[in-house]
């Protein structure tokens, strides 16, 4: 016999480990970004009606300060949320997200 006939074949089999909070977690984290989320828009929408200039991110930074600890989200997490708003609402051109 050659050692063409000979060679093995290798099975892999691929598990994926989830244990059961995770998903939990995972939910709750969603939750706390939603907040943070709807709390950027519902203060664009105010200060939009309130005159011609909308908040800045650094103003939106300034109102969320320490709410990472309530929402139980690093700061880092608040600060890109507010970027991402920040960048969407400008490529809209309106203060308010649906």
């Amino acid at each position: 016999m050659s050692t063409a006939d000979q060679s093995c074949c290798y099975k892999t089999f691929s598990f994926r480990v989830k244990d059961a909070t995770s998903g939990k977690r995972l939910a709750g984290l969603a939750r706390s970004v939603n907040t943070v989320w709807n709390f950027c828009n519902e203060i664009s929408g105010k200060s939009a009606d309130r005159g011609p200039r909308w908040i800045t991110k650094a103003q939106l930074r300034d109102l969320t300060k320490g709410a990472g600890r309530e929402l139980r989200l690093p700061s880092q997490i608040v600060q890109e949320v507010i970027d991402e708003f920040i960048i969407k609402r400008r490529v809209r051109g309106r203060p308010r997200l649906r």
